[in-house]
């Protein structure tokens, strides 16, 4: 789960067809690699290939067990009709998968998680002090303006407000000096 976590935080920066690319939708969606992360990291992917016959029965056998997870995902833990639907068309699509080709894909996907969540921080580690003191002063900056921002909405609505109620007093007194006329 902890890979997942931070992908998770990785994801909401990529471009849509990266993230495509990484969990083809019609094999293996992002919905599925959510609902099933605790249990697919757990598992042993990486002796998987396509070259190793003897490992069929394993992958079988896994191929098995994402099934019945999903089908259980979907009908215990999802409410959103829509990726209850996706999770079902998921189980229906790996039914006619080689298991092994399946082994294959799923140790893949994690190999290349693996590798954007190193890749990631390796750029973090680059990053000079010079680079890191100007971002701070940018997100700094952009503080400051969203502040400002904020001060002049409120001081807006402070004038309307004012602007309001010295009416509404002016329209009292007037009706209140008619009333004593």
């Amino acid at each position: 789960m902890a890979q997942w976590m931070e992908m998770t935080i990785l994801l909401t920066g990529m471009h849509e067809n990266t993230v495509t690319n990484l969990y083809p939708p019609n094999l293996f969606p992002i919905e599925a690699r959510h609902y099933l992360a605790n249990w697919i990291e757990e598992q042993r992917w990486d002796d998987f290939s396509l070259e190793n016959t003897e490992q069929e029965a394993r992958a079988k056998a896994l191929l098995g067990q994402i099934l019945q997870l999903l089908q259980v995902v979907s009908q215990q833990n999802v409410s959103n009709i829509v990726e209850k639907m996706k999770l079902m068309q998921t189980c229906r699509s790996l039914v006619d998968k080689p298991a092994l080709e399946f082994a294959v894909m799923m140790k893949n996907i994690l190999w290349k998680e693996r590798l954007i969540i190193k890749e990631y921080k390796y750029k973090e580690c680059k990053t000079n002090p010079e680079e890191e003191a100007m971002n701070q002063l940018t997100e700094r900056v952009a503080q400051v303006q969203a502040l400002r921002k904020r001060i002049n909405s409120m001081q807006e609505e402070y004038n309307w407000d004012k602007q309001n109620f010295e009416i509404k007093k002016g329209e009292d007194s007037c009706l209140r000096y008619r009333y004593f006329v």
